[in-house]
């Protein structure tokens, strides 16, 4: 379903600077690198099944990102390009990807039948790893052609008037409920330049839900893909065994050195914890991270109720002054 463009259409002039397509960009390759891990995992379950935290996992996680690619297939069609339509005109042809578009839907469809499948028997994912895989071939083939064609005549005609209003009008239409799910999920597929314009955008309040959305979505991709992060283990201390009088191995943890910046009673507390049976940078580890995620969380609450009661402010605003006398 197509739209008007709110604005008067016009072609991009060559004074004019190129668009920064680079959320199109790490959307496309968020979607090609998840469908074929997903894919991947699907081929790597037993015939007796997967254990159930990893099937619900792979269930969140497949449908969110079933959910990502209906979602910027329905900004493709009725947003960003009736605006290519009517700024490139005769130059661009969308006819065979709004075709693919509809070739794509229905094999979601397929992959979402099938999920449903998977949910109520967690056996081997046949059918599931089937549609999958037809789902990722197709999509591939789709954002190939989208970026051989569609950007550079973005790059050629649009101009960047008509690219930020498009941008607005994607950003009011996604889901509350599945940006803490879309947040981490582009940040994980995007560089380390490519994260820093649209930080930049969001302000602290964007930093706060990101940081927020995170350890979630780290935790369910890690369930599902059965991947473990990487620890920098440099500054770790060494394990070693030693014997017990009684024949049992016992595993030990040499003395961390004394730090001359800390006061003598931490360094004692070090070596206390740094006795057999204990592991003081994981308890270190583990408490650091649980009070990171409880102040994103409670940040991330805070300002969504303030921005909530500004906008209701503004409202009331504004019909206030619209009353004739006011």
């Amino acid at each position: 379903m197509t739209s008007t463009p709110p604005f008067a259409p016009r072609t991009r002039t060559t004074q004019e600077p190129e668009l920064d397509l680079t959320s199109i960009v790490v959307i496309h390759r968020a979607i090609r690198h998840d469908l074929r891990r997903l894919t991947a995992c699907l081929a790597e379950i037993p015939d007796r099944g997967a254990p159930s935290s990893q099937a619900h996992a792979i269930r969140r996680y497949a449908a969110a990102l079933f959910a990502e690619i209906c979602q910027h297939l329905d900004n493709e069609d009725g947003i960003l390009w009736p605006v290519i339509a009517a700024t490139a005109g005769q130059a661009v042809d969308l006819t065979p990807l709004t075709d693919d578009h509809q070739a794509i839907e229905a094999a979601i469809g397929r992959a979402l039948q099938a999920l449903a499948s998977f949910r109520t028997d967690p056996g081997p994912p046949g059918d599931l790893h089937a549609s999958v895989t037809e789902l990722r071939d197709m999509l591939d083939e789709h954002i190939t052609d989208e970026e051989q064609q569609i950007l550079p005549a973005m790059r050629r005609y649009l101009p960047a008037e008509a690219y930020r209003s498009c941008e607005k009008q994607i950003q009011r239409k996604t889901p509350l409920a599945g940006i803490w799910f879309t947040a981490p999920w582009l940040a994980r597929h995007a560089h380390r330049d490519e994260l820093s314009r649209p930080l930049a955008a969001g302000g602290w309040p964007g930093r706060i839900l990101l940081a927020a959305a995170r350890p979630g979505y780290a935790r369910l991709e890690r369930q599902a893909f059965c991947t473990r992060p990487a620890h920098d283990t440099r500054n770790l201390p060494t394990r070693s065994f030693r014997s017990s009088p009684g024949g049992t191995m016992l595993r030990s943890y040499p003395r961390r050195p004394a730090d001359p910046r800390r006061p003598a009673q931490h360094d004692a507390l070090a070596v206390r914890l740094s006795r057999p049976g204990t592991r003081p940078h994981t308890v270190q580890s583990r408490t650091g991270t649980r009070l990171r995620r409880m102040t994103a969380v409670l940040a991330a609450t805070a300002v969504t109720a303030l921005l909530r009661r500004i906008r209701s402010e503004r409202r009331i605003t504004a019909r206030t002054r619209a009353v004739p006398g006011y």
